[in-house]
């Protein structure tokens, strides 16, 4: 079959996952790159009036009753607990028995009172920003808890029947050695948690250490180094009864998340508040990162700013297989073809071909990438998209 006569796309008409991006922090951290702004100068009624608002507006689209809400930041657990609840009370309409309800949060927001609206309003799962368990290693960050608040806040979550929980956790610190990295994920199972994310630190163009690093005042880890980290990672946590189920995520049998799987699998899903994405119809939707003008838009009932983009067949094809291989498992050549009209070997050949030769990804009758590949897969993620890029 010709790449002109791919025109395929079978997914979902209506989105099965909704994320709802709370935009407010008391602190920006020195790492972070996602859209926030200083709870203290917004009205946090406001923007929870303006979260609920734009969800009315596209609610349409979302499946009934939705697979899973994510509720991310920012930090939702700052907001009072009757902002708080009438937010979380305000999507939990959309949920069913099955649904996974996430709520992210931070150790140092995390308040008995808190924990009891999370309870009581039906999240399910809550995913906690640890990032380290060595307090200066936090400082550095720019965290504003301390190691000991986060066995605190585990214990309020188990208190309050929310056992199911994630730990997130960052490697490549600066200061950071394999040692100290090591205790951290010590610490982190001791915690006994179902779900562990490790994300390697990314120097972000406009934040604070990206800064300090073009100064010279601080220097990132070498690669060698941080492959030490992300080896102990699998290392221990599997040990642990822990299962590296997507590059950077482990959890116990039966934990995986649900919302993320979404955005690994390619498949629909709608964003409300500002800087949130959506992916609906071959449609990829971003709301501008503008608090104003999105607050604005949505109080007038009006589109809010954003950036679209229709994906073309290859493109998209390309991105399916990008955002699969970055799951252990993979992706069934076949529910490519099913979904796109061919074979990803003879879509792709010749990212395929040379991954495939160097034992880097694995190739029968799924595409996934071999177990040493996966610290080095932006590059053969990268190259699929290039292929795809030059397609006429």
């Amino acid at each position: 079959m010709s790449r002109q006569t791919l025109k395929k796309n079978r997914i979902p008409a209506r989105a099965g996952a909704l994320y709802v991006h709370v935009p407010l922090c008391r602190r920006k951290c020195r790492y972070c790159d996602f859209f926030s702004c200083d709870s203290g100068n917004t009205p946090p009624a406001r923007v929870v009036d303006a979260l609920l608002g734009e969800l009315q507006i596209h609610e349409n689209v979302l499946e009934s009753p939705v697979n899973s809400i994510f509720v991310g930041g920012g930090t939702p657990t700052i907001l009072e607990a009757d902002n708080l609840r009438r937010l979380l009370e305000g999507v939990a309409r959309l949920a069913g028995p099955r649904t996974e309800f996430t709520v992210e949060a931070n150790p140092d927001s995390l308040t008995e009172e808190v924990a009891a609206v999370l309870a009581s309003a039906g999240v399910n799962r809550v995913s906690v920003g640890v990032q380290s368990l060595a307090d200066d290693e936090l400082a550095a960050l720019g965290r504003l808890h301390n190691a000991a608040q986060v066995e605190t806040a585990v214990h309020l979550l188990r208190a309050n029947g929310l056992a199911n929980f994630s730990l997130d956790l960052i490697y490549g610190i600066p200061g950071q050695s394999l040692d100290s990295w090591r205790r951290t994920l010590g610490a982190t199972i001791d915690l006994a948690p179902r779900h562990v994310s490790c994300y390697a630190l990314s120097f972000e163009d406009g934040t604070a250490l990206h800064d300090d690093l073009h100064a010279g005042r601080v220097e990132e880890m070498p690669d060698d180094l941080q492959q030490a980290c992300y080896g102990s990672a699998v290392e221990m946590l599997a040990a642990a009864g822990l299962e590296r189920y997507e590059i950077s995520n482990f959890c116990v049998d039966g934990a995986r998340c649900v919302h993320n799987m979404t955005y690994w699998r390619n498949m629909p899903y709608l964003g409300v508040g500002p800087s949130a994405a959506s992916y609906i119809a071959g449609v990829r939707r971003t709301n501008r990162r503008d608090i104003h003008s999105w607050l604005n838009a949505v109080q007038n009932r009006q589109p809010c700013p954003c950036d679209s983009e229709t994906l073309d067949w290859p493109m998209n094809m390309a991105e399916t297989l990008m955002l699969s291989l970055r799951l252990c498992d993979g992706v069934e050549r076949r529910s490519m073809i099913e979904r796109f009209g061919a074979d990803p070997l003879e879509t792709f050949p010749q990212s395929i071909g040379k991954y495939a030769g160097m034992g880097l990804l694995i190739v029968d009758d799924r595409l996934r990438l071999s177990p040493d590949a996966f610290f080095l897969s932006n590059s053969v993620l990268a190259d699929i998209i290039h292929e795809a890029a030059s397609f006429k």
